[in-house]
């Protein structure tokens, strides 16, 4: 067995055994093998369509976005651009507070992990404060300032 086979075993192995699945009432439940920044596991929920699985997050994305920040604000402006951006970079949507994504039986796989992304980029907007955006611009205008080019 080659290097490249016997890491693609190892990963595969790795991977399916942090993947969680059970059934619930909203269809198959999963923890990918990503944790969120509270230390939980990533959880999506998929339902069997004709073709495939839809993914949703059931809105737990902005329910944990919506603990630090005022989730209000990414309906319109540059946050609504960026959310939008984001997803749309992952193959998802955000609908009625949650996100969705369909997915093939061949590209299952890549498209959770995707999915796992985009839910991880939506939440990090929790550290996209104006406070800390302006301390961002001001440490970069200092900067700027001591090597004489602003």
């Amino acid at each position: 067995m080659n290097a490249s086979t016997a890491l693609k075993e190892l990963l595969c192995e790795q991977w399916c055994a942090e993947a969680e699945v059970e059934a619930d009432d909203e269809g198959l439940r999963v923890s990918l093998p990503l944790t969120e920044s509270d230390g939980d596991a990533t959880t999506v929920w998929l339902r069997k369509r004709v073709g495939g699985w839809h993914i949703t997050d059931l809105g737990t994305t902005l329910m944990r976005l919506s603990y630090h920040t005022d989730v209000d604000l990414l309906s319109e402006g540059q946050r609504a651009r960026a959310v939008e951006r984001m997803l749309s970079e992952q193959g998802v949507t955000l609908d009625t507070g949650e996100l969705h994504a369909d997915a093939t039986e061949e590209d299952l796989a890549p498209t959770l992990l995707r999915f796992g992304v985009a839910m991880s980029r939506v939440g990090d907007m929790k550290l996209w404060t104006r406070t800390r955006a302006m301390e961002s611009r001001g440490l970069v205008v200092r900067v700027a300032n001591g090597w004489g080019i602003a």
